[in-house]
């Protein structure tokens, strides 16, 4: 379950999150409102502790963005290095935040 809750735009009755993301219109449980959530996917994550390790060898790829962390792959668009807080998996691709953008 996220941190943050959402909740229905006509009665604030919270919405679970079995409803995010759907493709389609989907009423709300409290006053059968119609809804669409969508939510980018780190809102979901439960894993909130993502640490990038610090650069500790000379030579070692730093990341694009955080150039003290330690790199620890290539975006899949635009081949920029980039550190564990920078990757994002969509859609089974890692992208850097500026790709994503």
């Amino acid at each position: 379950m996220p941190n943050a809750i959402l909740t229905c735009t006509k009665c604030s009755v919270p919405v679970s999150a079995e409803l995010y993301n759907l493709p389609r219109l989907t009423p709300c449980p409290a006053c059968a409102a119609p809804l669409l959530i969508n939510v980018f996917p780190a809102f979901v994550r439960t894993t909130t502790s993502v640490m990038a390790e610090s650069l500790l060898i000379q030579g070692e790829s730093g990341c694009f963005y955080h150039p003290e962390k330690k790199a620890v792959l290539p975006c899949d668009s635009c081949g920029r290095f980039l550190c564990a807080l920078c990757d994002v998996d969509f859609n089974g691709q890692h992208v850097c935040p500026t790709c994503l953008e």
